[in-house]
């Protein structure tokens, strides 16, 4: 379960952004996250919480939200977000069916924080 050493850097960053604003306790971390980002929205929560009790955010709580998947055709450069978030999709400008490239879908980032 690699969620438990993402939730430890989350939580590592999140203590740092903490600090540099000097702000002590935090209230909700928005993380977004691409479906070919390999997470396990379920598993991460459970990482993360049991990971802020330790770390004194105890109570904060972790907001998930799913960027979509973006490809671009590399016949036509349309770019598309296919129905079923796969990698094998037929891209409404020209018809084609593989070679997309990624635009996005694969990111996993620290969107924002509510702290005082």
């Amino acid at each position: 379960m690699h969620e438990f050493s993402l939730a430890r850097n989350l939580l590592e960053i999140i203590r740092e952004e903490l600090a540099r604003g000097g702000y002590t306790r935090l209230y909700r971390a928005r993380v977004c996250y691409g479906p070919l980002s390999q997470v396990a929205p379920s598993a991460l929560r459970l990482a993360f919480d049991s990971l802020a009790e330790e770390n004194g955010l105890a109570g904060a709580v972790l907001e998930l939200a799913e960027d979509p998947l973006v490809l671009v055709c590399s016949f036509c450069r349309a770019e598309f977000t296919p129905p079923e978030q796969s990698l094998f999709a037929i891209c409404p400008g020209c018809g084609q069916e593989f070679l997309h490239q990624v635009k996005s879908g694969r990111e996993l980032y620290l969107d924002r924080l509510e702290a005082e």
